[in-house]
């Protein structure tokens, strides 16, 4: 282990610094992940916290919840176009609702169970996501979007597929606006349910600070790439990435629980 590993773990207790293959894989994740984020306004959770999950489920998803919150603060800074106000008050009256869902399925979850129904809801949100089909924007659909996100986002990280459908069609700069406004605000929720029911704690807190560099300079890179890569490309890279993280950890929690 080293020194720095050894830092992290003796000072956090967090066990995914343990050794630096462990933590450069979980970095690297995070770092992807948030440039496919920055990309395309979706993938930081699809595609990191599978990984992270998948190294150790006990960390749980509430400090990818905080990267999800941060990149998503950076996006809106990068992104100027109008908000849909009533829309997004909608979906997000929906969100508190699905968020303390989540957290008290989440609270009731065992550890050995836990990574079974993250991998599962992965493949949801990826399977969501491949079918690209577009839910009609009315208000009961706003909140149900917005309840489902909460649940799944609560649980996973990766809340993204169920909004997007509504605003999968819409003004690219008004969704993608929308969307950054709706995941920083949404993680916010979800961290104070979790908070709530016990299950976000300090430690959580300071685990997430040793991603935030990973997750900073992979918005970085969106941005000079962004001009070589077409959203259809980062799209698909995002849902092969996703399948497969999720695949291999049902597939270990499943031999986990025989």
């Amino acid at each position: 282990m080293s020194a720095l590993g050894q830092a992290f773990a003796d000072v956090l207790g967090v066990s995914i610094a343990a050794t630096p293959q462990i933590f450069l894989l979980a970095c690297l994740a995070v770092l992807l992940g948030s440039v496919m984020q920055g990309l395309s306004g979706v993938g930081l959770g699809l595609v990191a916290a599978p990984v992270v999950i998948l190294i150790d489920p006990s960390i749980g998803p509430g400090p990818l919840l905080v990267l999800a919150m941060l990149v998503s603060m950076l996006m809106l800074l990068r992104r100027h176009g109008p908000l849909d106000r009533p829309g997004l008050a909608l979906t997000l009256s929906g969100r508190v609702a699905g968020s303390l869902a989540g957290a008290g399925v989440y609270a009731l979850l065992p550890l050995s169970v836990f990574g079974l129904v993250f991998g599962l809801l992965i493949l949801l949100g990826v399977l969501l996501t491949a079918l690209g089909f577009s839910v009609k924007r009315t208000r009961g659909n706003l909140v149900s979007a917005g309840f489902i996100s909460g649940v799944m986002g609560t649980l996973t990280s990766a809340g993204s597929p169920a909004i997007a459908l509504i605003y999968h069609k819409s003004d690219g700069d008004t969704a993608k606006a929308t969307l950054a406004a709706f995941f920083c605000a949404s993680s916010a929720i979800s961290i104070l349910a979790l908070f709530l029911t016990g299950k976000f704690s300090l430690q959580q807190a300071l685990e997430s600070l040793l991603f935030v560099p990973a997750m900073v300079l992979g918005f970085l890179v969106s941005g000079v790439v962004a001009r070589w890569v077409s959203a259809r490309q980062v799209r698909a890279m995002v849902l092969i990435v996703a399948a497969l993280s999720a695949t291999a950890l049902v597939a270990r929690s499943l031999l986990l629980l025989i």
